[in-house]
């Protein structure tokens, strides 16, 4: 056990946390779009009948990123529609993507 053994040790630390923090994200991105969010001021989405709502998937993709997505043809309608009715949960997550990242560090020191 000697230097190298401790860097190869420090890396799959290292590795395991990103992956932590990723899902994380993820978790937080999802939660703002669809939920809503004190964090990014997000809306979500709108409960009339709750198809749109109901819509949006999160999914691991083979390369490791993740995706999050609707296939609802009039979810970009609802997001940047009339002004008087505006949601901007994709908008306002993405604007506020970094306060995810701190939010998803600290909910994983806790």
């Amino acid at each position: 056990m000697g230097f190298a053994a401790d860097i190869r040790r420090f890396q799959a630390t290292l590795r395991k946390r990103r992956r932590q923090v990723m899902d994380e994200v993820a978790r937080l991105v999802y939660e703002s779009i669809v939920e809503g969010s004190g964090v990014t001021g997000s809306p979500g989405q709108p409960e009339k009948k709750g198809t749109l709502k109901r819509s949006w998937k999160i999914e691991p993709l083979a390369d490791g990123r993740i995706s999050i997505h609707t296939d609802v043809w009039y979810a970009a309608a609802v997001e940047s529609g009339p002004t008087s009715k505006k949601r901007h949960s994709v908008s306002l997550t993405r604007a506020n993507f970094d306060r995810l990242v701190q939010q998803a560090i600290r909910n994983l020191d806790r």
